[in-house]
């Protein structure tokens, strides 16, 4: 196939770079504090830049705890940022066919030595936020995810969001933290790094990113076979974010409701779609939720994913599997990763599925033709 689809990313319409990066200083903060519904707000270099302060902080005010317990399958660079910081991770097993943790499960491993509980915002679906527990959010892939309780991010003590390429909302870099706590807002601040980034290297990035995020684009992209920026080491960053990172950031949130809502209905159509098929199990979406989905994940049972995988990239589909591990498969010190079956099976049933730049009848044309393969 000559198309290329790619697996996700919305970087800035050309026009809103180009005004984000002449406007100087002039940068509405409290825009963004009232979008993410909260006002003390951090910014930081990264996400995990984001988790470590307030792992830090947290250590400065509960200083005899030393225990973190997050689901058993997510990023690895949560646990590199957990031993950055000098703690100790604890993986939680999931519930069955889901992305969240066991709450019975989390009940069994909280104790007195217990900091706190990461609940992980996977694809930007809500993860459950226990009152009974003191709750970070990891909401890097869930800016704009909302239930009928309240914004995401606002619902725990302490929550983080990137603004990495790959995600709904991207300015190349960043990372932002709120908290409710005034105790632990003034200690996050502290740990800001005061230093800003020059603007020039992130502008060029994603200006070359939005001229190339086109199917033809990335298909070149891929027969180039550039080496990946990913990694899920950790690394102390010591600059902040420029004027022109905030900038992009506000004037890209008027337009944000409007493409999470486009996102979300597409999500659900190919979710009816897909789950028609008897070895294909979707994420159920609760009336009372709503999230900003990057990318749609699904299962695949029956030992079908890579057979389905493949067929997908025949068609021009960048569907991916995400993080090929559980925690416990990754890092040797963990407890055996038998010890969490649900966690196994979603690293080995899980795909997904773009959300952008396609029309649904390319879809539907698409998955058709891969269902008669099977």
């Amino acid at each position: 196939m000559i198309k290329k689809i790619p697996p996700a990313g919305n970087p800035p319409p050309i026009n809103l770079l180009l005004r984000s990066f002449f406007a100087g200083e002039s940068v509405e903060i409290e825009l963004i504090a009232h979008y993410l519904g909260c006002k003390n707000m951090v910014f930081f270099p990264s996400g995990r830049m984001a988790l470590f302060a307030i792992l830090q902080a947290f250590k400065k005010l509960y200083s005899s705890k030393r225990k973190i317990i997050l689901p058993a399958y997510t990023c690895p660079v949560i646990v590199e940022t957990i031993l950055k910081a000098g703690l100790e991770p604890l993986p939680c097993e999931l519930e069955k066919d889901s992305l969240f943790m066991e709450k019975s499960e989390v009940e069994k491993l909280y104790d007195k030595n217990t900091l706190c509980i990461i609940a992980v915002h996977l694809f930007g679906y809500p993860h459950p936020v226990w009152k009974e527990f003191r709750v970070i959010e990891d909401a890097a892939q869930a800016l704009g995810s909302e239930t009928t309780t309240g914004k995401i991010g606002t619902l725990g003590e302490a929550s983080f969001f990137s603004l990495g390429k790959g995600k709904n909302l991207t300015t190349d870099k960043g990372g932002i933290v709120i908290t409710k706590n005034e105790d632990l807002f003034k200690e996050i601040r502290k740990l800001s790094p005061k230093i800003p980034i020059s603007p020039i290297p992130s502008f060029l990035k994603l200006l070359i990113f939005r001229m190339v995020l086109t199917r033809w684009g990335w298909k070149i992209l891929d027969l180039l076979n550039l080496p990946k920026e990913e990694s899920s080491s950790f690394q102390v960053e010591n600059y902040n974010l420029s004027s022109f990172h905030l900038k992009l950031l506000e004037v890209q949130l008027p337009n944000y409701e409007k493409l999470k809502a486009e996102k979300l209905k597409k999500a659900k159509i190919i979710m009816n779609c897909l789950s028609q098929t008897p070895y294909i199990k979707t994420f159920p979406i609760s009336p009372n939720t709503f999230p900003s989905l990057p990318r749609l994940p699904f299962l695949v049972k029956e030992g079908k994913r890579k057979r389905i995988k493949s067929l997908f990239h025949k068609r021009g589909w960048e569907v991916t599997t995400m993080y090929k591990k559980t925690l416990p498969e990754i890092y040797p010190f963990l407890p055996p990763p038998n010890n969490f079956p649900n966690a196994l099976s979603l690293s080995r049933e899980l795909l997904t599925l773009p959300l952008t730049g396609y029309f649904l009848k390319e879809f539907f044309e698409d998955w058709e033709w891969i269902k008669k393969q099977l």
